[in-house]
């Protein structure tokens, strides 16, 4: 991936601009279930934006677990993300956060029925049914990512064979509906126009396609930062 991307580029701006800042938040991932990390990332934030939205992945991640054959879906993404966002209040509690600077993302209530997002989610499906490199660098995507969740539910050891029991277009759902959602941020949330983006590790789909790799059109809301395990800040 070209590291001088226009997302990247952004990210650095708007953070030292103060805008708001989304922390992408990944349920299962036992990243985000470390103390230090979730304290870094809250301090980051507490010190670098004066708005904050958290992103848990709450009801699309429903799509993953259909996607990997779990008898339950709903409960186990309801699982996996209620706690997950039981911990973060903790650290946050922990550090002294300023409550009113923090808000908790809601799927259901904020985005599944927001005209902007539902606009944006038919968009980015169009492109994907029409965009072969963009098709196929989602799936690649999700393969990987539902073969580790896959391996690391059922085994915790590296085997192509799970691949069998993948669904690769219900997995792929989760992810356009996940970048849907980052381009019709600034139209849902106040103070988004420029927003940061802040994630454990590099996205080269979302920086193609924020910089309009796949169809021409450049999307500037979004500024794209990289926070590694070790409380860096990469771009």
């Amino acid at each position: 991936m070209n590291r001088s991307s226009l997302a990247l580029f952004n990210g650095k701006v708007y953070l030292e601009n103060r805008r708001t800042m989304v922390l992408g938040l990944s349920p299962g991932n036992p990243h985000y279930y470390k103390d230090d990390t979730l304290r870094s990332l809250c301090q980051l934030a507490e010190s670098r934006a004066d708005k904050v939205l958290l992103f848990i992945p709450d009801k699309i991640l429903e799509h993953n677990y259909k996607a990997v054959g779990s008898k339950n879906p709903e409960t186990s993404a309801r699982v996996k993300s209620n706690r997950l966002r039981n911990k973060c209040k903790e650290v946050m509690q922990s550090i002294g956060c300023q409550a009113e600077k923090f808000t908790f993302i809601s799927w259901t209530t904020q985005v599944q029925s927001n005209p902007y997002y539902d606009k944006a989610y038919q968009c980015i499906r169009e492109l994907y049914l029409k965009n072969d490199q963009f098709r196929v660098e989602i799936q690649e995507s999700t393969r990987a990512a539902l073969t580790c969740m896959t391996n690391g539910r059922e085994s915790g050891q590296q085997d192509s064979s799970n691949e069998t029991f993948i669904d690769i277009n219900e997995g792929v759902i989760y992810i356009l509906k996940e970048l849907a959602f980052l381009d019709a941020l600034q139209h849902i949330y106040e103070n988004c126009q420029e927003y940061v983006f802040v994630y454990h590790r590099e996205w080269p789909i979302l920086e193609k396609y924020f910089d309009g790799f796949y169809d021409g059109i450049s999307r500037s809301s979004l500024g794209f930062l990289v926070f590694s395990q070790e409380g860096n800040i990469n771009g």
